[in-house]
């Protein structure tokens, strides 16, 4: 008995044969019992989980409640991840078989992606690597089968194939989008770091053991990360729309919470060290605020990209520092996660002496109501492959520093291509789960 593999959109590209049908039955059963089998364990979230699980949502620390309060739906979420990893393996099948392999090779490539180590940890887990990994394999398998209808172009299978490997990568792939250069006083921004992993400025309505609200770097793009920058005297926008020179005095008005950006000669609750302060959102709706609450911009010039740039502040091509009015320090953060109460994001504090590089930020997005439509807009400039590449060794080279207490991992960069040592994700009760590879 055939069954055509593509009998519904087109010339059948391969027969699928009833035994095919049955091995590859056979491969999701055992797939999914590997990934499912004790997916409770352990009975608590791992530190991924609820890192990644805050992210995935707009109700993101309900989501973190749950997990503290061990309820069931950290196990509901693992369960969808397993899914995408349970959907690897007919992928995987699907797209050797299509490449007109032998159903023995397809088996056999459907078994390594059954048994991988490192693929059935995150298929088991909360982390976005198995929804990453089923997309990029279901982008090739449509890329195959289009590539197979190039005789047949522009007819009707032509067609949905090209399309689905356009949905497929729109999933992955995030665009860059232009946005205005000038940065004014009443402009609603993002900022984000330049020294570590590019995470934003980030406040939420949770606090710190002393009491005060937390402002920290999150990773990932948020409507906590929204910002409203406003001059020394004024709560808004309105009737302040100059530019953002270099020594401007400015407040940072947090617009979820309504609070601003403050700090004072108070130690962090992580960083306890005397040339650190803590940084907090501070005030209320309506509040004007008070000194502690002013920072000057201070441009670096050597690392502004345009001459313009180095004169007022410019979305992405300005890199600057904010030095806090009161006390002299600069906004600054050195990478280092915090602890559960943090929700595992990373600390910002205001650093005397500190790191410059540490100390530098730039605005990504950047609006104003009264801007106008034909305004001059920027974006990233495009580097080539080997900057990429360079670009991509220097953030893992850097993520291994900034999580090495978290991690509490001691792989080396000539560990990463052999898989000498791996990650150590969870250690509890004289277990642990040890995230490795199979190495060739």
């Amino acid at each position: 008995m055939v069954y055509n593999s593509c009998h519904l959109i087109g010339q059948p590209i391969i027969k699928l044969q009833l035994n095919d049908l049955k091995y590859l039955i056979i491969l999701i059963m055992v797939g999914s019992y590997v990934r499912l089998y004790m997916i409770n364990n352990p009975s608590g979230p791992i530190y991924q989980e609820a890192y990644i699980g805050k992210r995935i949502s707009k109700y993101l620390f309900l989501v973190m409640l749950a997990y503290i309060n061990s309820n069931v739906l950290y196990i509901s979420m693992r369960f969808f991840s397993a899914i995408f990893g349970i959907f690897l393996i007919p992928v995987t099948f699907f797209t050797l078989r299509v490449m007109k392999f032998t159903r023995n090779t397809a088996i056999f490539g459907s078994i390594l992606i059954i048994f991988e180590n490192s693929i059935v940890t995150q298929s088991r887990f909360l982390f976005v690597d198995s929804l990453v990994l089923f997309l990029i394999a279901l982008t090739h398998l449509f890329w195959r089968l289009f590539e197979s209808h190039q005789q047949h172009s522009f007819k009707k299978a032509w067609w949905i194939y090209l399309i689905a490997i356009g949905f497929t990568l729109g999933a992955l792939i995030r665009d860059v989008k232009n946005v205005p250069s000038l940065v004014h006083y009443g402009s609603k921004v993002t900022i984000r770091h330049f020294g570590s992993s590019g995470g934003y400025l980030h406040s939420h309505p949770h606090l710190y053991p002393a009491g005060k609200q937390q402002v920290t770097l999150y990773l990932y793009e948020d409507s906590n990360n929204d910002w409203l920058i406003t001059d020394s005297g004024h709560d808004s926008s309105e009737g302040s729309s100059s530019s953002i020179l270099d020594g401007s005095i400015i407040r940072l008005y947090h617009l979820e919470t309504d609070k601003r950006l403050h700090s004072h000669d108070v130690r962090p609750s992580l960083s306890d060290t005397d040339w650190q302060n803590e940084v907090s959102g501070y005030g209320y709706k309506g509040f004007a605020g008070d000194n502690n609450d002013l920072f000057k911009i201070e441009i670096d010039k050597s690392r502004s990209y345009t001459q313009e740039s180095k004169v007022s502040v410019r979305a992405i091509q300005t890199r600057f520092r904010l030095i806090h009015v009161s006390t002299g320090c600069a906004l600054f953060s050195n990478g280092i996660n915090l602890p559960t109460w943090g929700y595992g994001q990373i600390e910002v504090t205001c650093a005397k002496n500190g790191i410059i590089e540490n100390s530098l930020w730039y605005i990504e997005n950047n609006n104003h109501d009264d801007f106008p439509d034909d305004i001059e807009k920027v974006t990233y400039r495009k580097i080539n492959f080997f900057q990429k590449f360079w670009e991509l060794q220097k953030s893992i080279w850097k993520k291994k520093f900034e999580s090495k207490n978290f991690y509490a991992s001691n792989n080396h960069p000539l560990s990463w291509p052999f898989l000498t040592r791996g990650i150590r994700f969870w250690t509890a009760n004289n277990k642990q789960i040890y995230f490795l590879g199979n190495p060739l």
